[in-house]
């Protein structure tokens, strides 16, 4: 069987009519995996998942960032420890805000948790992506370089945050290193490293890229 956006869309859609936040978490995570998270039908339907089945994650979905920041902070206060699920997702809040103070403290708290989620790679590339657009991506690559170097999810998150802010030749640099690390490139890669390309100006980089991709695939 082939998972693509048809499919994890699908199976989105059973986990809202369910209410199963659960198995809708794990395809966001395999739409993570494979790179099709910004698709249109997934996205909707990773939006219609989290807002049937839970409050946080509803809102950041739905754009109320600021109240799912406010829920988290809460949950604290009642000595609810927010799960991964709603950190990445007040991540993701953080992003639409460009609210990095946030991000930090909600950083600090996976780390001060002491139960793995700071090293939980969607968690890690949540942390890469919102440091990346909140303008740090320092912040961005200090993270990263505390990481596992296995983790293709990981490095993807680093080479799409340099990508965006136009580091051509970072994107290759970090792409060289991640082959030298025996990292085996995916899809989402060399989207990133032709994205790389296009924003630092490397065309004759990119024509060359382009063909791997294609040699390769």
């Amino acid at each position: 069987m082939v998972i693509d956006n048809v499919l994890l869309a699908c199976i989105l859609s059973v986990s809202a009519v369910s209410e199963s936040l659960d198995l809708g978490t794990q395809i966001h995570s395999a739409a993570l995996q494979i790179g099709c998270e910004s698709d249109i039908c997934v996205r909707e339907a990773l939006m219609d998942m989290y807002a049937k089945c839970s409050t946080m994650e509803g809102n950041v979905h739905n754009g109320f960032s600021v109240e799912a920041l406010r829920n988290f902070y809460q949950m604290q206060k009642e000595g609810v420890n927010p799960d991964l699920v709603a950190c990445i997702s007040v991540l993701m809040g953080c992003i639409d805000m460009k609210a990095i103070d946030h991000g930090k403290q909600i950083h600090a708290y996976t780390i001060n948790l002491k139960i793995g989620l700071e090293n939980d790679k969607f968690v890690g590339t949540a942390l890469i992506d919102m440091y990346s657009k909140c303008g740090s991506i320092e912040n961005s690559v200090s993270y990263f370089m505390g990481t596992s170097k296995s983790d293709i999810v990981l490095w993807n998150a680093l080479l799409s945050s340099h990508a965006h802010h136009g580091n051509g030749l970072e994107v290759l640099k970090a792409f060289n290193e991640m082959k030298n690390y025996g990292v085996k490139p995916d899809e989402v890669t060399f989207l990133a490293v032709l994205s790389g390309c296009s924003h630092g100006n490397l065309v004759d980089r990119a024509v060359h890229y382009f063909f791997m991709v294609a040699g390769f695939y």
